[in-house]
């Protein structure tokens, strides 16, 4: 049989498991890899040596968990938050700012970020919730103030029991019949809600001719006024909002012996009203006759206290926040839903113009939604009895099992992802209080590795956190379901946890994942031109975390690395530079430098590799002093950990007269490989034992075609033949194609080792 060529011009499945390897039916076999290590997919084909990553500074704590966070505004306007034990420090354009603010937080990890312009939402569960601000002055982190919180019925400790306040305002003291109360309820609030009767103030004028104000009348809701006889009197209805505030003019009335009034209001929010009587006609005023009655009509009122101190089950001190309405017993009563004993938000997004809060230990399957436009509010108003459209709501996603609500995605509905399974609210339409609807999707559940919105896809991991999918709505069955995305290469997601994740939008679309045991792992994805494409980066070290900036109309990538460096473990962060043509770093916590020396005082007891102006110099071990001393001085010198990229064809399929090629003896014979801009590699059918690549031009970046022959190295022809490449010096290597002349059975058969 004659010598075949066969191409593979793209790599656009990326990495497959071995248990794929053997799956030469299906089309994304032809453009798959067995091993992508240190590789980036592109998404138009090609199979390229990743960056190098940049040295950016020690964390903190080396001892400590820490994350990483994107504070973004504008491309001029682009934070690195290192958040770690009881410290945020602000990092930027790959410089520490040395802005470094204390919190409270010990756990990093368990922390959620939502920003908002310059102000961004931090939940933890365990804290109210807080602010960190970005101001023209400088950053601050403060508590968010919580104008009014949501009160929940269903957090009463005690049916048939009631509570009695000792005062309406000021500091007060309440009782209880039973146990309610604990330590941590201090700093929350407590709501009361009694019904209160009609109560009416009365004056009767004749012969006098004296001006009379009225005492004050507290309304709840409603109110009337009725003058009887006949007068010229003059009565001015004043109103004012708080106890203590001014009082202004709110309705007058006159007669001239020929009118009398009666007239009823409703107010929006609870007042204070009285009246002022005066005779405005002199001459006439013995003639005058008047009686006036203004009315305050039953309501219920609604009064809150903060709680400043639990004294014991049955007793608490509070300061009124909202005047109660009376010392009245009551039994209609309600905590707010946050606070040090049912726990703070640990969840929070945007969504129509509301604010979302969502579980807290006690309510873990919760959501709280703020007021319309009014995100500090939670409270909930009613008008002649009916909730308000903009009012709080508070949404429950009852199930069998309470799951935990993991994550909040906004879009054109609001995704909610939990323990167990998949919640949509739906967007079509406003949200009120009596038109949000939580909907049940799938029942797969979600771990806690940040999903990421892609395009009108939500990727997560599952609850498992070693299966990757999408979630997004489907015409077809009308609801939101979705793809495993790593079913070609679960041997890099089974067995594992993924534990943190970013995505670079630019310049190649690629998602990224921190497994627990430090590797790295890359997904191309681009849906539209069905681009699925997985490979993994190893470092001398283990990845910890991934954050995505954006940059320069790009989005570069920041890991927190461990590493081990003369004998201690140092946790660094680095970033990955954005790949371009003119990129010249391929070594792992790099730095660049010129003169005749390199500094790199955190890789001390490390070999190194240098290039020094392209030209690689002799590897070094960085002494004691963190300074390398080079031979000759260069304008630009590159430093830093070596690392190997390698890159493994499966096994050759060819279609023939006589079917397939599987179990069939050949033998490679020449490779070509397609490169652009690349230099170094070796190839082989093994990585054991490989020939270098040949050049025609030392130290310069070459494209076009390598032709060279296979290293046999006693392997002969077989039946599986898997293509090997390793490039393991500091230059890019970018391969687009590979090109193999193949001998099928008789042809140039030396051996066979099947």
């Amino acid at each position: 049989m004659s010598n075949l060529y066969v191409i593979q011009p793209a790599f656009t499945t990326g990495e497959i498991s071995p248990a794929v390897g053997n799956r030469v039916d299906i089309d994304q076999y032809k453009s798959a890899l067995l091993n992508a290590e240190n590789t980036v997919i592109r998404p138009y084909g090609g199979c390229y040596r990743r960056q190098g990553s940049k040295y950016i500074g020690e964390l903190k704590y080396s001892d400590k968990e820490a994350v990483l966070v994107s504070f973004y505004n504008s491309e001029t306007d682009a934070y690195l938050l290192e958040v770690g034990y009881q410290y945020i420090r602000i990092w930027k354009d790959g410089a520490y700012t040395g802005t470094e603010l204390a919190t409270p937080y010990t756990n990093p990890k368990q922390l959620q970020f939502t920003q908002s312009g310059d102000i961004m939402f931090i939940c933890s569960g365990t804290y109210p919730v807080k602010q960190l601000r970005h101001k023209a002055d400088g950053w601050d982190i403060v508590n968010m103030d919580i104008t009014e919180p949501y009160y929940d019925p269903l957090l009463d400790a005690s049916e048939n029991n009631k509570i009695t306040p000792s005062g309406t305002t000021g500091n007060i003291t309440i009782t209880s019949q039973q146990s309610i109360f604990a330590k941590g309820m201090e700093g929350g609030y407590i709501q009361l809600r009694q019904e209160m009767g009609s109560q009416t103030v009365s004056g009767t004028w004749g012969e006098e001719t004296a001006s009379w104000t009225s005492g004050e009348l507290y309304v709840g809701e409603k109110w009337k006024i009725i003058t009887h006889g006949t007068h010229h009197y003059q009565i001015v209805l004043q109103k004012r909002d708080t106890e203590g505030g001014p009082w202004k003019e709110f309705r007058k009335y006159t007669s001239n012996d020929d009118q009398n009034y009666t007239e009823s209001g409703s107010e929006t929010a609870p007042c204070y009203l009285r009246m002022i009587v005066d005779v405005w006609n002199d001459d006439e005023a013995g003639k005058s006759k008047l009686t006036v009655d203004l009315t305050r009509l039953p309501y219920t009122h609604t009064g809150t206290a903060k709680i400043t101190a639990v004294n014991s089950g049955t007793s608490i001190t509070a300061t009124v926040k909202d005047v109660l309405g009376s010392t009245d017993a009551v039994s209609d009563y309600a905590f707010s839903s946050w606070s040090d004993y049912f726990g703070y938000p640990q969840l929070s997004c945007f969504f129509q113009d509301r604010l979302i809060f969502a579980a807290n230990w006690k309510n873990p399957y919760t959501l709280w939604m703020s007021r319309t436009g009014d995100y500090p509010n939670f409270s909930v108003e009613k008008t002649d009895g009916t909730v308000t459209d903009d009012s709080a709501i508070k949404m429950d996603l009852i199930v069998r099992n309470s799951y935990q609500i993991r994550h909040l995605i906004p879009s054109q509905d609001l995704v909610v992802l939990t323990s167990g399974n998949e919640w949509v609210i739906s967007g079509d339409s406003v949200l009120t209080p009596t038109k949000a609807y939580p909907k049940a999707q799938t029942m797969r559940g979600s771990s806690t590795c940040l999903p990421q919105h892609i395009g009108n896809r939500i990727i997560h991991v599952q609850r498992s956190g070693s299966t990757v999918r999408d979630l997004g709505y489907q015409y077809e069955s009308d609801n939101y379901n979705g793809d495993e995305l790593d079913i070609l290469a679960t041997h890099l997601v089974k067995n594992h946890k993924l534990l943190s994740s970013a995505y670079c939008q630019e310049p190649d679309s690629t998602l990224f994942f921190v497994r627990e045991d430090g590797v790295l792992l890359a997904f191309t994805i681009i849906r539209e031109q069905k681009v699925f494409a997985w490979s993994h980066f190893v470092t001398e070290g283990k990845y910890k975390w991934v954050v995505a900036i954006p940059h320069d109309e790009n989005d570069e990538l920041y890991t927190i690395i461990e590493r081990t460096v003369n004998g201690q473990t140092k946790r660094y962060i680095e970033q990955f530079p954005v790949m371009r043509d003119d990129r010249d770093e391929y070594a792992d916590s790099y730095v660049t430098g010129r003169g005749n020396s390199i500094s790199l005082p955190h890789l001390i007891g490390k070999t190194v590799c240098i290039v020094g102006d392209g030209i690689r110099q002799q590897d070094a071990v960085v002494p004691a002093d963190g300074v390398v001393q080079l031979d000759e001085t260069y304008t630009r010198i590159i430093a830093g950990l070596p690392y190997a990229t390698k890159i493994e064809q499966p096994a050759l399929e060819i279609n023939l007269s006589e079917g397939t090629l599987q179990a069939r003896i050949h033998k490679i014979n020449t490779v070509t490989l397609r490169v652009e801009s690349s230099y170094g590699g070796k190839i082989g059918l093994t990585f054991d034992k490989m020939d270098e690549l040949r050049y025609d031009d030392e130290y310069t970046l070459y494209t076009g075609d390598i032709t060279q022959s296979v290293p046999l190295y006693n392997i002969g022809a077989n039946t599986r033949n898997h293509l090997c490449i390793l490039s393991d010096e500091p230059y890019p290597f970018r391969l687009n194609a590979i090109i193999k002349e193949v001998s099928i059975d008789g042809g140039m058969v030396r051996s066979y080792n099947g």
